[in-house]
């Protein structure tokens, strides 16, 4: 279990506040699979600004967030693992012009070991959200199929395509490589990645 408290006393950003966080984890191995349970609580500081007729004014209040997650994964043999995962999150603000929210995704990924050096995978996943106040709820499902390579001891490598949809709407796909480098002698680490999207657009 774990506890945090933030203070603020910068009060050119908020007011004097103290914001809590609290997480407890949990973690069962056994012959099914390990089953992962964990939950937290935070409150954070939020700021809003409104435009007035002679002024601008700024006013302070409070997120409060709410998450329950698990997460499973078993070896199915010697060299393919699944993994699934879930969470539900609830946001809920005091002050301000926010609105609250609650969110729910799942997941499901299978990693096969081809050899040492090479491992395929497949994850499929889901999530939703929809605001507290009678607000339309939005969908975004996504598959990702990829492959990691592990070329030296030193060096690692990536590449997947992932497919997506929002809602109804159509879907789009990005296609993402990465390498990292890791020397633990020198407690050096160098990380490089490309993506790029349908629209040409990378980064």
């Amino acid at each position: 279990m774990n506890l945090q408290v933030a203070r603020s006393s910068n009060t050119a950003l908020s007011l004097n506040r103290e914001d809590p966080s609290i997480s407890l984890n949990w973690l069962r191995p056994n012959e099914t699979g390990d089953l992962g349970l964990s939950a937290r609580y935070e409150e954070a500081a939020t700021r809003t600004t409104e435009a007035g007729a002679t002024r601008v004014t700024a006013g302070d209040g409070t997120r409060y967030t709410r998450t329950l997650s698990a997460n499973w994964n078993k070896t199915l043999n010697g060299r393919s693992t699944l993994a699934a995962n879930g969470s539900y999150s609830n946001a809920s603000y005091k002050g301000g012009t926010y609105v609250g929210y609650d969110a729910r995704s799942a997941g499901l990924r299978i990693t096969h070991d081809w050899s040492e050096s090479v491992a395929p995978f497949l994850s499929l996943s889901y999530t939703d959200q929809k605001q507290s106040r009678r607000g339309a709820l939005s969908r975004r499902t996504s598959a990702t199929l990829g492959l990691s390579l592990k070329i030296s001891e030193r060096l690692d490598c990536s590449a997947q395509m992932d497919k997506s949809r929002e809602g109804s709407g159509s879907g789009s796909s990005q296609y993402m490589t990465t390498a990292r480098y890791a020397d633990p002698r020198d407690n050096l680490a160098l990380n490089a990645g490309r993506q790029v999207s349908n629209s040409g657009l990378g980064s």
